[in-house]
């Protein structure tokens, strides 16, 4: 019996605003929303949406140092799951019937609750260089999964150098 192969495409959609309010010269504070649509053929789930509510703060202590900050809360919600939608690459049916977990979701399809922390710091620490510096944390749960991914944390550090060698440009 044979197998056909099946394009896994999809739509993402974005709609986004963020407003920023800086009261004093070394302090800015924003509030935003992003909605995420999806559309997938071929998939266990054919649409989902994603809503993002993101607050951000700044912080500008002297000159030569920034520091943004940044959480935002995302909540996924999945339409209809079907388990079964991998029948469809075998238009003749299977060989063999092989047993799954109805309650089983992909994590990249089920519904997930994120929450994201991203701090960066900016030193100039001569004329032409700045040092980078920045920590993510991000923290998922997928709440209506009962078996494979049901929860997961990432965590990443990184350090940069800017050069500036020419206002235009930087490397």
């Amino acid at each position: 019996l044979g197998r056909a192969s099946l394009p896994y495409e999809y739509t993402r959609r974005d709609f986004s605003f963020k407003a920023n309010v800086k009261p004093i010269s070394y302090f800015a504070a924003g509030l935003g929303f992003k909605r995420e649509l999806f559309s997938r053929d071929h998939r266990n789930v054919e649409h989902s949406d994603e809503n993002n509510f993101i607050f951000s703060l700044d912080l500008f202590p002297v000159s030569w140092i920034t520091v943004r900050n940044s959480y935002t809360r995302s909540e996924r919600e999945a339409e209809a799951y079907d388990p079964d939608a991998h029948e469809e690459s075998f238009p003749e049916g299977e060989a063999v019937a092989k047993p799954h977990l109805e309650e089983l979701r992909r994590f990249d399809q089920a519904d997930r609750d994120r929450d994201k922390f991203v701090s960066q710091a900016s030193l100039k620490v001569l004329e032409k260089v700045d040092l980078m510096l920045g920590a993510h944390i991000q923290l998922d749960d997928y709440p209506k999964s009962s078996y494979g991914v049901k929860e997961a944390r990432s965590t990443a550090l990184s350090v940069g150098v800017n050069f500036y060698p020419v206002s235009r440009f930087s490397f």
